[in-house]
């Protein structure tokens, strides 16, 4: 996978475009439209599983994780300077990339991966008659021709990449290395790696042995809120149902009580509705009390309370794109500063007015709320026009209301 994806689209698709903006609008023009493409680039809205290039493409060193995130927005970002055969000519790629990444594929599947195929191989007869290419015998495009038998006798690739090994990468070399004295490393570097290596099998054994508990166990590999990991990828562990981790440190400045931290973000009845909750979490009692003097009822919640500003989530996603379990990653995040701006990556929607609790709310992410919004508004409009009839009636009870303030942990819906 990463010959087909980092190679092929960064060392030919991309290269091919700056040449083709030479050959058509001239050297000093095509630095200028090569310019507002990466401003186009460094601009795209921070949102989960899209990766930020403030300086768009011009990057030294090109990994397989780079091609793979530049790909999700390069076309949006060059759609107005090309031709409509080399936005196909992309667009075939990208199909051709994300069905083989699948980890099931039936014969369906392979039937579009053969025609993604052979769209790309028509498309791309662009760059021959614009005068890029004389040929296309390149080794690396047509080991794609390959893939559909390979899959049939060896079954989905399912994501598997060279790139994999760059996990392995960070914990063998980057880390022993900031560890050393910097001056002849190499020694030390394997002096290090060779004394985790003893001192994580001596603790499995003492555990095993029982002389330690299971929490001395050493952390997993993968740490979660490592910054050279994306926001949405695949995991290797085993197969669960679900699982949240928040993030290592509390966000500083807010109340550590639910009645003050109400106050703050103005929700007074968050003590409230968090007793209510733990409520229907523990006994499994859905309904709400009908009146207040029952609210002594309710769990009192007396510990301090602690405030993230990110969690990360992990769940059985075979569908998507995940580890070789099925395993797939998100990190969700809820704050008011991230690089200069306010994100919330999701929202609860009222979809179920005559439900009570967290059953009224639906969860969505930012774009898929913007697009629900402008389809309801659509849709109300179009209704005002379509029942206009002699008493002016009209439907006031389409929108939905969305809550943004709210604790990235609960995107999960409950009960």
């Amino acid at each position: 996978m990463y010959y087909s994806i980092s190679c092929t689209f960064k060392d030919h698709l991309v290269d091919w475009v700056l040449e083709y903006l030479v050959i058509t609008e001239g050297k000093a023009r095509a630095q200028t439209i090569m310019d507002n493409i990466d401003c186009r680039i460094a601009a795209m809205p921070v949102f989960p599983g899209l990766r930020q290039f403030p300086h768009g493409r011009q990057f030294k060193q090109w990994t397989g994780d780079d091609s793979k995130a530049l790909m999700k927005v390069f076309v949006p970002a060059v759609a107005s300077y090309l031709p409509d055969e080399m936005l196909k000519c992309f667009t075939a790629f990208l199909d051709f990339c994300y069905l083989v990444r699948r980890p099931d594929i039936d014969e369906t599947d392979l039937k579009q991966i053969e025609n993604a195929l052979e769209r790309f191989h028509h498309y791309r007869e662009v760059f021959r008659d614009t005068g890029v290419r004389d040929d296309f015998n390149l080794p690396r495009q047509h080991a794609l021709v390959h893939y559909r038998e390979v899959i049939i006798l060896f079954s989905a690739l399912g994501g598997l990449c060279s790139s994999i090994t760059e996990s392995r990468h960070i914990t063998a070399v980057k880390k022993p290395w900031r560890r050393s004295t910097q001056y002849q490393a190499l020694s030390q570097m394997l002096l290090i790696n060779q004394h985790l290596d003893k001192l994580a099998t001596f603790t499995s054994e003492l555990v095993y042995h029982k002389l330690l508990p299971p929490s001395h166990l050493p952390p997993p590999e993968i740490d979660f809120f490592d910054i050279e990991q994306d926001d949405v990828g695949p995991s290797d562990r085993n197969i669960i149902f679900g699982e949240v981790n928040l993030a290592k440190t509390r966000c500083r400045g807010f109340p550590r009580n639910l009645h003050s931290l109400g106050e703050l973000i103005s929700v007074p009845t968050l003590e409230t509705m968090t007793r209510q909750f733990l409520h229907e979490q523990l006994s499994g009692d859905l309904e709400l009390l009908p009146n207040r003097s029952h609210s002594n009822d309710l769990p009192f919640v007396e510990s301090k309370i602690n405030v993230f500003a990110s969690a990360v989530a992990e769940f059985h996603a075979p569908r998507d794109v995940a580890g070789i379990r099925g395993m797939s990653r998100e990190r969700i995040r809820c704050t008011e500063s991230w690089k200069g701006a306010h994100r919330k990556d999701c929202a609860l929607v009222v979809m179920h007015k005559e439900k009570v609790g967290f059953q009224r709310f639906d969860i969505q992410k930012k774009a898929e709320r913007e697009a629900a919004m402008r389809a309801g508004q659509e849709e109300e409009a179009t209704t005002e026009v379509d029942s206009g009839d002699e008493n002016g009636t009209e439907d006031e009870d389409n929108d939905s209301d969305v809550d943004e303030n709210l604790h990235p942990t609960k995107r999960r819906r409950n009960g």
